[in-house]
């Protein structure tokens, strides 16, 4: 058993390997550990550093082993565009809530939107916030905090001066 507040290098098992990254999350879920989005050194058509959004999911294996599993969804299904320096946290055990970030590098295209995940389906549902008015926000949301409170999610941007809490369950709309 590892040594308490030690750190311990994974053993990876399977085929399948994320590409090294910057600017992603990593969140915990029933299923596993959910990676989603960042920069991997791609590149968009001008040859700038571009945001993916990648998605697989860590699951333990046997041995104290872990697999990397790339996660698909539907493509004809609602997903959110592309972000890296995005915040996500677990709001229930199969939901996760993503938000903000950077939607591209050149110009910077800050993200003010929110997504859920339900990692039962794999299916993303875009989500409606009841935020302060935009001129008291001065911009969007990056360079983040997110955690758990009971009863409320808190997200905190660094340098903006802006935070936000909603309600635990947001309202899921269409």
């Amino acid at each position: 058993m590892p040594a308490p507040f030690a750190w311990t290098r994974l053993s990876l098992s399977g085929t399948v390997s994320v590409s090294p990254r910057a600017g992603h999350s990593i969140t915990p879920t029933s299923s596993g550990f959910l990676l989603y989005g960042g920069m991997d050194g791609r590149r968009n058509d001008q040859g700038n550093p571009s945001p993916n959004s990648d998605l697989y999911m860590l699951k333990p294996g046997p041995r104290n082993t872990y697999e990397w599993q790339v996660v698909e969804i539907d493509p004809g299904s609602q997903m959110p565009p592309v972000r890296t320096l995005h915040t996500a946290v677990a709001i229930t055990p199969d939901e996760v809530l993503l938000f903000g970030g950077l939607h591209s590098t050149t110009p910077y295209q800050v993200l003010n939107d929110g997504w859920i995940l339900d990692t039962t389906c794999m299916e993303w549902k875009r989500i409606q916030f009841k935020l302060p008015p935009t001129e008291t926000i001065k911009g969007s949301y990056w360079k983040r905090m997110t955690g758990r409170i009971p009863d409320h999610i808190q997200a905190t941007s660094r340098g903006l001066g802006a935070a936000a809490a909603s309600p635990r369950r947001p309202s899921i709309g269409g």
